[in-house]
């Protein structure tokens, strides 16, 4: 049911969850969306659905190890995929 409503399922709505309660992970989260012209706060609306939301984490280049830095773009780079929940790593 969960699946077929978000489009994703309960497990990978739960570890997206856990990783926006982080407080570093949900700033370089935020940091990243607005970016790309998104926002958090419509998480969940019609604007950025929650299956959304977690295929735009999910491919979210990973930080160049030297610098902390995204590539293609910069973003905040304080969070590091590693510490994320594993369902959200590619």
């Amino acid at each position: 049911m969960i699946r077929a409503v978000y489009g994703l399922g309960f497990a990978d709505l739960h570890a997206l969850l856990e990783t926006l309660d982080d407080d570093e992970h949900r700033e370089a989260i935020e940091a990243d969306l607005i970016a790309l012209g998104l926002r958090l706060r419509h998480a969940g609306t019609d604007a950025l659905a929650w299956h959304e939301l977690y295929a735009v984490i999910r491919h979210l280049p990973a930080p160049r190890p030297s610098t902390g830095r995204r590539t293609p773009t910069t973003t905040s780079g304080r969070s590091t995929r590693s510490s994320w929940p594993r369902s959200l790593t590619p």
